[in-house]
């Protein structure tokens, strides 16, 4: 709720959006700002504006300035790593990567493995399968008759 504030701050005509061209995505209370210059203006107007006029205590630990140009660089966030890939076809461009973070597959391998292993012996294989699917599925499917039978690590496997 607090963050709402500091969203409406950001975006006025006097705020980072308009001097600095910086973008806030935010989620709950996590968010990133994206900008092509993150000078110490920028980050002494953040840092004022939630430590002082908001009260809040900035996270230090996991606070960070990351510029994604630099080689090696990268960002997580919301279960995601974003980095730049140098072209595959050795053409001198570089492309923003976004895939899972290494955490999020580690979750993930972790769930698939408590579904699937030693204790889960006794369930026949198509109580299993359903178990799977329905894991894959989104929790905001558009259809409840849509029945998507691939798992979500991207090939790893398929279930019919």
């Amino acid at each position: 709720m607090y963050l709402h504030w500091f969203d409406k701050l950001f975006h006025r005509a006097d705020g980072p959006a308009q001097w600095a061209g910086a973008k806030l995505v935010r989620y709950a209370d996590d968010f990133v700002v994206l900008a092509r210059d993150q000078g110490t203006r920028l980050t002494g107007w953040i840092e004022s504006q939630l430590e002082g006029w908001l009260g809040l205590e900035i996270n230090r630990e996991k606070t960070r300035v990351v510029n994604l140009k630099e080689e090696g660089a990268s960002l997580d966030f919301l279960g995601f790593t974003f980095r730049y890939y140098e072209d595959l076809q050795g053409r001198g461009w570089r492309y923003l990567n976004v895939s899972p973070s290494a955490k999020a597959l580690k979750k993930e391998r972790e769930k698939l493995h408590e579904m699937t292993n030693h204790r889960q012996c006794y369930k026949p294989i198509p109580q299993l399968i359903e178990g799977l699917n329905r894991r894959s599925q989104p929790s905001h499917a558009a259809s409840e008759t849509a029945q998507p039978t691939v798992l979500p690590t991207a090939g790893r496997g398929q279930f019919l």
